[in-house]
């Protein structure tokens, strides 16, 4: 969890701050108007609760199964991490974006041929629409977590290998493109200076510059807290 905090650091201007432990009724964990995650082991589950008061105040509780936690890669262990607070911070899953269905379905199998769920349309901010789909992105499901996560791009995504869908959680980093799309709900003036939003999607690792978010646009003074147990 850590290595995914300071992967959200390094190319965002969001920064989350641990915090010592207390429980969920106590009044220090409600005194401040920032928004706070606690997160907690589960046995079989990633699962996500809000919980808000006037409508100001914002408690996310954040479970990460044992399995998440313990893959055969510490690099996935890292991207699921990076999956789930990625989602905490507003962002969707990719594959079900209104657009996604031009660039990427689900593989044909006889098991897999009529779960039409996984690639169901989720609403996105149009702050994330704006910009390209990206099918390297950290919110993509991989076949490494479930079996039934078998995606194939159409020939609208050329440029990018099969191997690389969902690349970002595979290698437990941030996607140019995902840093780009968390700077632009948070902090839009930090948003890279050469990301261009009618840049074609499904652009390769090169083309992305999937490890370069320019120094000059990684930091800013959004944040969360965190609160965590294991």
């Amino acid at each position: 969890m850590r290595e995914a905090f300071s992967e959200f650091k390094q190319k965002t201007c969001i920064e989350f701050r641990e915090e010592d432990w207390v429980p969920w009724y106590h009044w220090k964990r409600w005194e401040s108007e920032s928004p706070y995650v606690i997160i907690r082991k589960s046995k079989r589950v990633n699962l996500l609760a809000e919980s808000k008061l006037d409508e100001k105040l914002n408690r996310t509780l954040m479970y990460m199964s044992e399995n998440s936690l313990n893959q055969p890669s510490d690099s996935l262990s890292r991207g699921i991490a990076l999956h789930e607070l990625g989602h905490i911070l507003g962002l969707t899953h990719e594959h079900q974006r209104p657009d996604a269905i031009k660039y990427i379905t689900v593989a044909a199998s006889s098991e897999l041929s009529h779960d039409t769920a996984i690639i169901s349309h989720e609403h996105a901010s149009e702050d994330e629409l704006v910009w390209p789909f990206d099918p390297m992105s950290v919110t993509i499901y991989t076949p490494t977590e479930n079996a039934k996560y078998h995606f194939s791009l159409t020939p609208l995504c050329s440029d990018v290998k099969q191997s690389e869908i969902g690349k970002g959680k595979i290698e437990g980093r941030l996607t140019y493109w995902d840093a780009v799309k968390i700077n632009s709900l948070y902090c839009p003036d930090q948003v890279a200076f050469d990301a261009n939003r009618r840049a074609p999607p499904c652009q390769g690792s090169k083309k992305a510059k999937f490890l370069d978010v320019p120094r000059s646009v990684r930091r800013g003074n959004s944040m969360s807290r965190g609160r965590t147990k294991n």
